[in-house]
């Protein structure tokens, strides 16, 4: 069924582009936030504490590569094109968010965060790819309705 083009919601519920924009935004805002708090401390354990931030790090970066090239592909359509403008928005995402830490009373910014953001920005880009290729090989191709 088509969606309206006068019912703005409609691409909200359905996927469409500013849902995706959407969606890689709020969970941006959602990276912003926990970078905005002064001691984000998980653990007593120093080491431990570390170990657990950077892979904190790597999953909502990879999560949020996965989102931004899903907006830029507009959907399923993942070009090598859309994946490096995605790959590459994140990494200006990531930028930004070690800078906005820079401001934030007892956090500093790090550009080894940046290099940890975006290893999991590639690993989520890898991923979202591999899951795409193994979706293309199991849809059956469709078939022309008789008439």
């Amino acid at each position: 069924m088509p969606v309206s083009s006068n019912n703005g919601a409609s691409s909200f519920r359905r996927g469409g582009p500013a849902g995706r924009w959407l969606a890689a935004f709020a969970w941006y805002g959602v990276i912003f936030a926990a970078s905005s708090r002064p001691d984000l401390r998980v653990s007593d354990d120093d080491a431990l504490d570390f170990v657990l931030r950077k892979c904190a790090h790597m999953a909502v970066f990879a999560m949020l590569a996965i989102l931004v090239v899903r907006a830029v592909a507009r959907g399923a359509n993942w070009t090598p094109a859309s994946i490096a403008v995605g790959w590459l928005l994140t990494l200006a995402l990531a930028i930004s968010d070690e800078w906005h830490q820079t401001f934030v009373h007892g956090r500093v910014g790090h550009a080894s965060d940046v290099l940890i953001d975006m290893a999991g920005a590639t690993l989520g880009v890898t991923t979202g790819v591999l899951v795409h290729r193994r979706r293309a090989r199991r849809t059956p191709p469709r078939s022309e309705p008789l008439q």
